[in-house]
């Protein structure tokens, strides 16, 4: 009788693509990923999954730093409160050196409670391994982050090829003073995140989460991507950190907090000629914001996205600044996405201009738009064939008006059917997987109301009727897309 086969009986090829598997589903951008646990899972499998994953490099290359987990939990009352940490950390860096060669990733999670000497070994950690491409470090403690980035000391190994660094909640402790006549940096400011392009020539993409850009001295000139969450200050840092920032082919800005600016009317203007992406989050209304739009030019803009958060309200300004950015530009959007306030209603000015902004824009291919108290008149202002590359519209309609719901879907439909029918522009291909014609275009309204409420009954047939003729439009009160 032949003994019952093991695991061990896997021929190698298979449980290396197993293996594989697990790597990629592993999220590598998640701080609190379960990769640890299921690693350690696996090399209890068998002695020779054992010796597979520890041979593996991609195995090791993502390494994680919970400050929390390296304290002790002994209660013990002694000088040492967290002497567990040493031995652990020592645990971490022999499991990075695994990785070998491969790119290695950082994920920090830090708080302000932690201990100086945990700190301090997490520096001494992180600085002594070699090849970063990515870090991401969520702390509230600023004195992690300016240790790391060490103005008098360079790293104790090469950082050369680290390319993305994300920075999250860090707020500019009250004890720092950054007009501090005696700092490091220039125009007598404290400096607290020092990067050099000499030390980091392949950076190239960083985001900055609450902290106070007015410290921080990158090499801004170098950077493709830039992602900034400011917080309450002067519009103005944020300003000088671009007009350094020549590189740039993708920014994020997102405004939790009151950002003010002494003369919004004094704003410099900045032109940014390489930037194709350009992303407003908008939580908390600041005139500023745009004025700034009024005051940027981005003639190879692509993407455009553009929303307000709950209560955010710039009375038409906003979509106005939009259009005239566009127009001064002379920009060819491919991708347009506004979302203005979802809990007051939108003016009709603001449908006008973005009418217009649609109909001096026929480059567009898609197209969203969000809002309070959509009555349509942005379609019925716009000529049937301005949009000739438009392949999606979507509109997302939070009125609580049903009469208004209800006019702007009708609205909504006579115009795709305008658009798609009678000019002939419903253009089908082929779905290999169910082998059935479907057309690349997509036209989709959707209400946003609380009871729900459905669409009249002939407005619904119709809609059924252009389905049925190959139109692909959508009406749906499911509250979300």
């Amino acid at each position: 009788m032949s003994s019952r086969p093991t695991i061990d009986d896997i021929p190698y090829e298979l449980i290396n693509e197993v293996l594989k598997l697990v790597i990629l589903q592993h999220d590598a951008s998640e701080v609190w990923s379960a990769f640890g646990e299921s690693r350690t899972t696996l090399l209890l499998v068998s002695r020779r999954w054992n010796d597979i994953i520890i041979k593996t490099p991609a195995f090791w290359n993502v390494i994680r730093i919970d400050a929390y987990r390296l304290r002790s939990k002994s209660t013990e009352v002694d000088n040492e409160p967290h002497k567990q940490h040493v031995p652990k950390l020592d645990q971490i860096r022999a499991a990075a050196q695994r990785s070998g060669t491969l790119p290695r990733r950082l994920h920090l999670h830090s708080s302000n409670s932690d201990e100086e000497r945990i700190l301090q070994g997490i520096v001494n950690l992180i600085q002594s391994i070699t090849n970063w491409t990515f870090m991401s470090l969520q702390t509230w403690d600023h004195r992690l982050v300016q240790q790391i980035f060490s103005i008098e000391e360079a790293p104790l190994q090469d950082w050369s090829a680290l390319s993305e660094l994300r920075i999250h909640k860090c707020w500019r402790p009250h004890d720092v003073d950054i007009e501090d006549p005696g700092s490091n940096g220039t125009n007598g400011t404290s400096i607290s995140l020092y990067m050099s392009p000499e030390r980091f020539p392949s950076l190239r993409e960083v985001m900055i989460s609450e902290w106070w850009l007015k410290i921080c001295q990158l090499p801004w000139a170098q950077l493709t991507d830039l992602d900034l969450a400011l917080i309450p200050g002067p519009f103005s840092d944020c300003l000088d950190v671009l007009e350094k920032s020549s590189s740039l082919e993708r920014l994020k800005i997102r405004v939790n907090h009151h950002v003010v600016n002494s003369d919004p009317s004094k704003l410099r203007h900045i032109t940014l000629h390489k930037l194709q992406d350009l992303e407003l989050d908008l939580d908390r209304a600041s005139d500023v914001i745009p004025s700034f739009l009024f005051h940027l030019t981005l003639p190879s803009l692509i993407n455009l996205s553009l929303k307000e958060g709950v209560e955010v309200y710039h009375p038409h300004f906003l979509t106005r600044a939009a259009l005239q950015l566009v127009q001064r530009s002379g920009a060819k959007l491919q991708y347009l996405d506004i979302r203005l306030m979802t809990d007051i209603d939108v003016e009709e000015r603001d449908e006008i201009f973005i009418a217009t902004l649609l109909k001096v824009t026929p480059s567009l291919r898609m197209v969203c738009l969000g809002a309070a108290h959509i009555t349509g008149l942005f379609l019925t202002d716009m000529d049937d064939h301005c949009l000739p590359n438009l392949t999606h519209l979507y509109v997302n309609n939070h009125c609580r008006d049903r009469g208004i719901n209800d006019a702007a879907a009708q609205t909504f439909v006579e115009w795709v059917e305008r658009r798609v029918l009678d000019t002939g522009d419903l253009v089908q291909e082929v779905n290999h997987e169910e082998g059935k014609k479907v057309s690349p275009r997509k036209f989709y309204y959707c209400v946003f109301s609380t009871p729900l409420k459905d669409f009249p009954c002939a407005l619904k047939a119709e809609v059924a009727k252009l389905q049925d003729e190959g139109c692909p439009v959508t009406l749906d009160n499911s509250l979300s897309i």
